[in-house]
């Protein structure tokens, strides 16, 4: 896939992040939107920026941001960036998005949120990063995307880095070892 980044990431360091994701996470009720808030937090990025999705059947569903939720769902046999990430179990960085086929009605979709602005609230994906939600069993219950938005790449913002993309991971298996696995899947 052109200008992707695929990582066999086996122990990769743990960031002094989690602590508050794990925090977020050891509340009751687990919200998807506090949990997604938190993850912006960690890569600097809008919580619009953030996308959850979980496996259902053969489909992913859209679990955050809310907008989506109704939107549709995605094939996991399609050509979608999150079905190859659920299929292949492989992380990937894509930091020229804007070049890569890809299925753009999810970016067309309209939603305002707190930090959005007018000004804001149009930007296609510049960036993006992709990995699986992997629970204790080994299964693929979920994609974990990170994007940065914007009216061309610079405005974006900086290109994801190796040491992101690692993070990510460690992000997602906090995540998949976690009770928003069974919130998730039982909502």
């Amino acid at each position: 896939m052109e200008n992707a980044t695929a990582l066999a990431i086996e122990n990769p360091p743990v960031p002094t992040e989690l602590d508050e994701l794990k925090q977020v996470l050891s509340q009751e009720p687990i919200r998807s939107e506090d949990v997604c808030a938190e993850i912006a937090d960690i890569f600097g990025v809008r919580d619009s920026e953030v996308a959850l999705l979980c496996v259902r059947d053969t489909l992913l569903k859209f679990i955050f941001p809310e907008a989506l939720k109704q939107a549709g769902s995605i094939p996991i046999s399609g050509s979608a960036i999150a079905a190859r990430t659920a299929l292949t179990k492989k992380p990937e960085v894509f930091n020229n998005f804007v070049k890569v086929r890809h299925i753009g009605i999810f970016e067309s979709i309209k939603f305002k949120q707190p930090e959005e602005t007018p000004s804001t609230e149009s930007h296609v994906i510049q960036k993006l990063m992709s990995v699986p939600i992997i629970n204790e069993e080994g299964t693929v219950w979920g994609i974990l995307q990170v994007c940065r938005k914007g009216f061309d790449s610079k405005l974006a913002g900086p290109d994801f880095s190796r040491e992101d993309l690692q993070k990510m991971v460690v992000v997602a298996r906090t995540l998949g070892s976690s009770p928003i696995a069974n919130a998730v899947v039982q909502s």
